[in-house]
């Protein structure tokens, strides 16, 4: 897996190596990196009474990542997965911030993970179970900070066809990609992509949007931000 391809403090360059399953479209130290410097003041001031809605409001849609991917994506299988990138000790000048805590860090994105059975305990099989799923595509990335996913459904149905994130189906007439999301406080925006091409933009927890042709059809859950100055994440 390749971490951080843009936004760190050096973005990848080698685009011809060989060898990766996936990369990272989501990473929490590219992600307050690309605020800028009035809106990691502001979120300082709401960081000191209100931890968890300051880290939330640094997010931001990783352009790059997401369009790197796309392309990636549209040549061989690839997966992608968001990492907390934890660090507890954030250089200014001569000093260092002791923030944020590791545990608010891991609370605000998680690699949601779709194993075939349940993990049941033992090691060694739950964790070949983890890595295998994870480097065939059938996870999905989500900031849980936002809202949390579990229970997010993206899968593609047809007649004698059924398939879920890192999967692969032959394209066929009315098959259709259904979307449901989890019922939260506000209503969500789905957006579809094919190829890395919007095809799909809706508000609500439901969306099926028939299958136009073959590609690679990836989806967007965006919920608005918590707090008064909230907006799409």
């Amino acid at each position: 897996l390749l971490a951080h391809p843009y936004g760190a403090s050096r973005d990848w360059e080698d685009w011809g190596v060989e060898g990766f399953d996936g990369i990272e479209i989501w990473n929490g130290d590219a992600a307050w990196r690309a605020n800028n410097p009035l809106e990691l003041l502001t979120d300082l001031l709401i960081y000191s009474v209100n931890p968890d809605l300051a880290l939330v409001r640094l997010a931001k849609r990783p352009e790059e990542n997401l369009a790197k991917f796309d392309e990636l994506a549209a040549k061989r299988k690839m997966s992608s997965i968001c990492a907390a990138d934890a660090h507890s000790h954030i250089p200014v000048f001569k000093w260092s911030i002791d923030a944020p805590g590791y545990l608010r860090v891991f609370k605000l994105a998680r690699q949601h993970v779709l194993l075939d059975e349940g993990a049941d305990g033992r090691y060694a099989r739950d964790q070949a179970a983890i890595v295998r799923a994870i480097r065939e595509g059938r996870s999905f990335c989500a900031l849980d900070g936002v809202a949390v996913a579990s229970g997010f459904v993206n899968r593609i149905e047809g007649e004698g066809l059924s398939a879920g994130p890192g999967q692969n189906v032959p394209w066929a007439l009315g098959a259709t990609l259904r979307v449901s999301t989890p019922q939260g406080a506000g209503k969500p925006r789905i957006k579809v992509f094919k190829d890395g091409v919007e095809t799909a933009d809706k508000h609500g927890w439901r969306l099926d949007e028939p299958i136009h042709g073959p590609g690679v059809y990836r989806t967007e859950v965006w919920v608005r931000q918590p707090g008064l100055t909230g907006g799409q994440r």
